[in-house]
């Protein structure tokens, strides 16, 4: 690559020498939203798949916008109503319990989101539809070629992906979200949680590193390391601990006060990370404690963050892919407290702090610094995340051979009988427990009914003879105050 150039450059003139005869894939991620992550998915899978499989990389609801990708997103549902694909790739992330409602709420206002929750179920599910282009999918980052006409002779892939969440999932959604997973020839899992959980329901898989580890590979570190602790905080992490609590934390970790600390921004997305309540931070930090230099870092397009990262001093954050930037340009880290960044550090970098809280922090920096080899695992994950890359553009490479698109065919509807049958199971459990429930609501009632009559009868009673009394005592005062007014 030349010395000017970036990544995305070089992806841009080798996907100009694509050959129109390599197999047509669709690739599906998160790249309609501001998240790093989502999109560093994007610019290292091009990486790794130019010149073997021409790619139209779409999401589930469509980005008119260039930004953040530099491109309009199109629609993967428009896409595959209208033409047939080779291959179908999830490139990675935590797609396995992911809705269509979760999709939808990132891509619009957050101010439209209570509104849109008031609507009847109908209409929720056809502004949905809509906004992805029209097809309903079962599984908003999974495509399924069962469910698409033009490309039931598809390869399915799924590469880095979490699917752990699955189990959290109504019986009828488990079904669905399953169904979608093993209509996959290739599935590559990013932890131990997700493995364990496909184990379980019979699904073939391998076991590797996120494809993330790879981008010192991708974009290789060229410049001097800086004393920059970044912190990254999500919403959801200061909504549970509370903006006091980190700014305590912060201005109690003694470590910090000679170092330059940058508020990072890891992602705009709703949900995701707050320039405002960075705002606020900063400020109740520097009240605490004035000799701490903290700014908001600047640092907001892709090749920005991974640089500032790749820079970097330690790593402080709850982002999953900000840890493993860290750790694949060999920078100290510690992980603020989440089940899916817990299972994933517990899999493959469980040396450096994770599960972190803010009563944690400053402990955690003080370990963190002490390490001597932050850069111990780099390699190794690397090796094993392209590894998985590899071995799934080698399968979806494969897909222009239609020899077999008959038992292809087969095997999906075999699937989706089974999947009915399953369906099927799960809708006669919940028939069962809402006959249960209704069973319950009755027999309650009745209780209901019984009480209140009784407490009528009891009130009534009450009432009478109190009216009694108050009658007793009336006939007997009339008789003395009629002889009072007869005196007067």
């Amino acid at each position: 690559m030349a010395a000017d150039a970036t990544p995305r450059d070089d992806v841009r003139q080798r996907a100009a020498m694509t050959s129109a005869s390599l197999p047509r894939i669709l690739a599906s991620g998160a790249y309609e939203r501001d998240n790093v992550g989502d999109l560093l998915f994007q610019v290292v899978s091009a990486h790794y798949a130019t010149g073997r499989i021409d790619i139209d990389w779409a999401a589930p609801i469509a980005n008119e916008s260039p930004e953040p990708l530099g491109r309009a997103v199109p629609s993967s549902g428009a896409l595959l109503s209208a033409q047939g694909y080779d291959g179908l790739w999830t490139v990675g992330g935590e797609v396995g319990a992911t809705q269509r409602w979760y999709a939808y709420r990132t891509s619009i206002p957050r101010e439209s989101w209570p509104e849109f929750q008031r609507l009847p179920a109908a209409e929720q599910d056809a502004l949905m539809r809509a906004a992805m282009g029209g097809a309903h999918l079962d599984s908003p980052y999974i495509p399924r070629p069962s469910a698409f006409p033009r490309s039931r002779h598809a390869r399915l892939a799924i590469n880095s992906a979490g699917v752990a969440g699955i189990a959290a999932l109504p019986a009828w959604r488990q079904v669905t979200a399953l169904a979608a997973i093993r209509e996959a020839g290739f599935v590559s899992v990013r932890d131990s949680s997700s493995s364990r959980l496909l184990t379980e329901h019979g699904v073939p898989h391998r076991l590797a590193p996120d494809l993330i580890h790879t981008i010192a590979r991708v974009m290789p570190a060229a410049h001097e390391r800086t004393d920059d602790v970044l912190v990254q905080i999500s919403e959801a992490h200061v909504r549970k601990f509370g903006l006091a609590a980190w700014a305590d934390a912060l201005a109690g970790t003694d470590d910090l006060s000679a170092l330059p600390v940058r508020l990072f921004t890891a992602g705009t997305a709703p949900d995701h990370d707050s320039v405002e309540m960075y705002e606020r931070l900063r400020e109740l930090v520097s009240k605490r404690r004035p000799e701490i230099d903290i700014q908001l870092s600047s640092a907001m397009g892709i090749e920005d963050r991974v640089r500032e990262i790749s820079r970097a001093r330690l790593w402080l954050g709850s982002s999953l892919h900000g840890r493993i930037i860290a750790s694949a340009y060999g920078v100290r880290r510690i992980s603020i407290e989440k089940p899916k960044l817990d299972s994933y550090v517990e899999t493959w970098d469980p040396n450096f702090p994770y599960a972190v809280e803010p009563s944690d922090v400053a402990r955690a920096v003080e370990h963190a610094l002490e390490r001597t080899d932050p850069n111990e695992v780099g390699d190794l994950l690397a090796d094993q995340a392209e590894a998985s890359v590899e071995a799934a553009i080698t399968y979806l490479a494969g897909a222009g051979d239609r020899a077999t698109s008959a038992e292809r065919v087969e095997d999906l509807l075999t699937m989706r009988v089974e999947e009915s049958r399953e369906l099927q199971v799960a809708a006669a459990e919940l028939e069962s427990a809402l006959n249960v429930a209704l069973r319950r609501l009755r027999t309650t009632r009745a209780e209901a009914e019984r009480l209140d009559a009784e407490n009528a009868k009891m009130l009534g009673s009450a009432t009478w003879r109190v009216g009694r009394v108050f009658a007793r005592f009336y006939a007997a005062a009339r008789v003395p105050f009629a002889r009072m007014r007869r005196k007067r």
